[in-house]
């Protein structure tokens, strides 16, 4: 459940700065919840699935910039 959480955090252990976009149904699957301001999820953007994809298109743009 938790190798995208794994993966953000051994990108930022290892200094990279891409942005970082989640999808996740953590939340289906647990039952728990996170968040992006959370230290234990370094990403730039979190999106529970299903994810509008307007949403998903506003945020890769937002990071792109």
């Amino acid at each position: 459940v938790n190798d995208g959480i794994a993966m953000a955090q051994d990108l930022r252990r290892s200094g990279s700065t891409v942005p970082i976009i989640m999808l996740t149904s953590v939340v289906q699957v647990t039952g728990m919840s996170y968040g992006r301001d959370s230290d234990l999820v370094p990403v730039d953007a979190f999106f529970e699935k299903p994810v509008r994809p307007d949403e998903l298109l506003k945020a890769v743009a937002g990071l792109l910039k």
